[in-house]
């Protein structure tokens, strides 16, 4: 039965939003205004959408009509970067007039979004993050919080944060530790090494791979296996959770101690979060070409 409550996906201004009501998708593209990283704005405009799909049962509209979501989708609008991470920008100047209630409600925004994607929206629907490109510090905790990730053969992943004497504190570890194991998370949170997307679909973090320019093929790929087994895949996404749960008190508890460990930041760790802000400003191209969804493609990787 269709809710009353059936979510219109409205315009955004930070996500490219579409639809693929035919194979029950809907696709989430960040189109950032300038530095590809979470601004406060976009993360609220990511738990919007998400609590739009909620609030109406996972029912979506496409050309004024209702279908049942099985499928959301995240990726990036901007070629060759999925996302560089966290708002550096806005920790500076709230780290400089210790206002540790605007950091907590920065990072509340983050695990919000965190935490719905980890519970797959709490609807019967798969949460499936495609990377393409660089994938650094909050993009790749972002990227890893979907039950299915799939990645471009070239893509790269790695947590910064230790060069600034920080550490990733919206899941990574959580997720980390629960799909690879305490050793290798801690040792991807401590090292800041570059991974590549190979090296994690070995360690088994990423789900499978696909060539450069192939991620909409890659997803209808997957959906195309994983239709055949829905409701089996459904349940043990519940039972996932129930084994290895990721309790909200847990991220809460952990942002906790990264809002403190912001304000214990000394100059030199500002110093290179200042250089690292610089790399992020240079790694935006300032092309925001968002890519067309072609429903023709969509039908022939299906077929």
């Amino acid at each position: 039965m269709v809710r009353e409550s059936i979510c219109s996906l409205p315009d955004y201004q930070l996500l490219d939003v579409s639809t693929d009501p035919t194979n029950g998708v809907v696709w989430q593209r960040m189109k950032p205004r300038g530095r590809p990283c979470y601004s406060l704005e976009m993360m609220r405009e990511m738990r919007h959408h998400d609590a739009s799909l909620q609030a109406s049962g996972g029912v979506a509209l496409a050309n004024g009509d209702p279908f049942r979501v099985r499928y959301v989708v995240y990726g990036s609008a901007i070629p060759g970067v999925f996302n560089l991470g966290g708002d550096l920008a806005a920790f500076l100047e709230l780290q400089a007039r210790r206002d540790r209630v605007s950091l907590r409600v920065y990072a509340a925004a983050c695990i919000d979004a965190q935490w719905n994607r980890l519970q797959n929206l709490g609807l019967p629907l798969t949460t499936i993050s495609v990377v393409e490109g660089r994938a650094f510090g909050g993009g790749f905790e972002n990227a890893i919080s979907s039950s299915v990730i799939l990645a471009d053969r070239e893509a790269q992943f790695c947590f910064p944060e230790v060069s600034f004497s920080l550490f990733p504190g919206m899941g990574a570890y959580s997720i980390l530790k629960r799909r690879i194991g305490h050793s290798k998370a801690m040792r991807m949170i401590m090292s800041g090494d570059r991974y590549s997307a190979t090296e994690l679909h070995e360690m088994g973090l990423i789900d499978a791979l696909f060539s450069r320019g192939e991620g909409e093929k890659a997803v209808y790929e997957f959906i195309r296996r994983h239709s055949r087994h829905h409701n089996t895949a459904i349940a043990m996404q519940k039972v996932r959770g129930i084994v290895e749960p990721i309790t909200r008190r847990e991220l809460d508890e952990v942002v906790d101690v990264w809002c403190d460990a912001v304000l214990e930041l000394e100059e030199r760790d500002l110093k290179m979060m200042r250089s690292y802000l610089e790399l992020q400003t240079k790694m935006w191209s300032g092309q925001r070409n968002v890519r067309a969804t072609s429903t023709d493609a969509q039908a022939a990787a299906l077929a």
